[in-house]
């Protein structure tokens, strides 16, 4: 047995270790330790879910007069507005066809919007085999299409890169948007223009994002 496949082993035990019943946002969330989401207890927790449930305005206090939102709710997917700048998303994927793996999305808006990914068990022990997408600015670009001249000028004007991700419920894609237009004059841009991707889309395969 290979080294690969015998951690593929030990991380389905560890994760089949769990209630399937348990594998649902809902009970995620109201399960997430404190210590990652330390302004929301458990019981305003619940009571968002509860208000967004019955079609009510699914918002609590937080911390420095904050407020937090349940933005939206499946049994796959939740989106929290945790601040004015701030979200958490939550995303059950598949690991097999009974046992998932969650995937905790924050982004920061400030002004330029960023994400990270941290990747749980369902009962919230940190995985660190699987891995989110690298991206880079010829990602956002059609290289083929500018060419190589234009396409190595792209990426010595893009000399930082921010992206967003976005997960969905019901689909185990992952898009990503870049700030590129929003931190780069126009002016530097406007070769570029008509090669610009404005997001890239990839798909959850094999234990990771794929392009």
């Amino acid at each position: 047995m290979t080294g690969k496949v015998v951690l593929l082993s030990c991380l389905i035990s560890l994760i089949v270790s769990v209630d399937v019943t348990a594998q649902t946002i809902e009970r995620c969330f109201i399960r997430m330790p404190m210590e990652l989401l330390p302004t929301l207890p458990v019981n305003s927790r619940k009571d968002l879910i509860d208000f967004y449930k019955n079609d009510r305005i699914a918002s609590m206090p937080a911390a420095l007069n904050g407020t937090m939102t349940l933005k939206q709710l499946s049994d796959d997917y939740l989106l929290l507005q945790t601040t004015s700048q701030t979200t958490l998303q939550l995303k059950l994927l598949p690991v097999t066809d009974s046992t998932n793996i969650l995937a905790v999305v924050y982004s920061t808006s400030g002004p330029l919007t960023d994400s990270r990914i941290r990747f749980y068990t369902t009962d919230w022990k940190p995985v660190t085999s699987f891995k989110a997408p690298v991206l880079n600015a010829f990602d956002f670009l059609d290289t083929t299409a500018a060419g190589p001249e234009l396409s190595n000028r792209f990426n010595q004007v893009c000399v930082r890169l921010f992206i967003r991700f976005q997960l969905k419920p019901g689909t185990t894609t992952l898009t990503a948007f870049p700030s590129i237009k929003e931190d780069i004059p126009s002016e530097l841009l406007e070769p570029f223009n008509t090669f610009m991707k404005d997001s890239v889309t990839v798909n959850w395969q094999h234990g990771g994002f794929v392009k």
